[in-house]
């Protein structure tokens, strides 16, 4: 799995600012504007500096997931980017909520896995975004 085009695929593009489903400011593909950025934006972004942004906040996705799953390493590709598209789109302290989650991936129960990310409140959200993710987890 390329996780760069499919957090693309997900998020979508928007070179002006809007609210996500979370109420939060957003632009580019899926950047949660922080308040120190939203002059930054306010009359849009590049796809350059979109670009950017993606890049660093696939790089703390990552990081956000290698630290929560202790077996992120030994993971096939497309598990690693279930997990970073989660830590993405849900940041830390979302992902981290995923108890269930975390102990499958860790047992390596990959049904498991993949059914608590269909019965999260996650997946009522993002729907096929979740299926695809559940699917990508199950099948390695």
């Amino acid at each position: 799995m390329n996780v760069r085009d499919y957090i693309k695929k997900h998020e979508g593009f928007s070179s002006k600012i809007y609210k996500c489903p979370a109420g939060h400011p957003t632009i580019g593909w899926g950047h949660k504007l922080l308040p120190h950025e939203l002059d930054d934006y306010r009359d849009g972004i590049t796809t350059e500096q979109a670009e950017m942004l993606l890049s660093l906040d696939i790089e703390a996705a990552e990081r956000d997931a290698r630290n929560l799953f202790r077996n992120f390493d030994d993971l096939t590709d497309n598990r690693k980017g279930v997990l970073i598209d989660m830590a993405f789109n849900l940041g830390w302290k979302g992902l981290s909520a995923f108890k269930k989650l975390r102990l499958a991936v860790q047992g390596e129960q990959w049904e498991e896995a993949a059914r608590q990310i269909l019965l999260s409140k996650y997946a009522s959200q993002v729907k096929r975004r979740a299926i695809e993710n559940a699917n990508n987890m199950l099948n390695g």
